[in-house]
């Protein structure tokens, strides 16, 4: 199984801009009734994604790179990593229903949890 370079800092752009994203679109919700309810998940969706882009930044810092070369990928895996790439390049528009946010979000959390994993073990690509 062949080795694939990765670049982790659009993966980190996207979480900010989402996480961006998101507190636009946080504040655009009224304070009471269910819409309470709703500014809280947004909260604590903002945390998670927080949370994922300092893991990120962290194994940047680690390994010295933004650039990181995964060993042993095999076709599937390579192209799991590039579709979870492609998913931190989703934005949340203002006009978005609920459900649809929490749906980018849980995806954009799934995608930097793969990319994470996988990049705590590669070395730095200095090529």
């Amino acid at each position: 199984m062949p080795d694939i370079t990765i670049d982790l800092q659009p993966a980190i752009d996207g979480l900010r801009l989402l996480r961006s994203d998101l507190e636009a679109y946080y504040w655009d919700r009224p304070a009471d009734g269910s819409h309470g309810c709703h500014r809280y998940q947004l909260s604590y969706c903002i945390r998670q994604l927080s949370d994922r882009t300092a893991a990120l930044e962290s194994i940047v810092l680690h390994k010295g790179s933004l650039r990181l070369r995964l060993r042993d990928v095999s076709i599937a895996e390579g192209e799991e990593l590039k579709g979870a790439m492609a998913v931190l390049e989703q934005w949340v528009g203002e006009n978005e229903t609920f459900d649809r946010v929490l749906h980018i979000v849980a995806a954009a959390l799934a995608a930097a949890d793969l990319l994470g994993l996988r990049a705590a073990g590669a070395i730095p690509d200095r090529g």
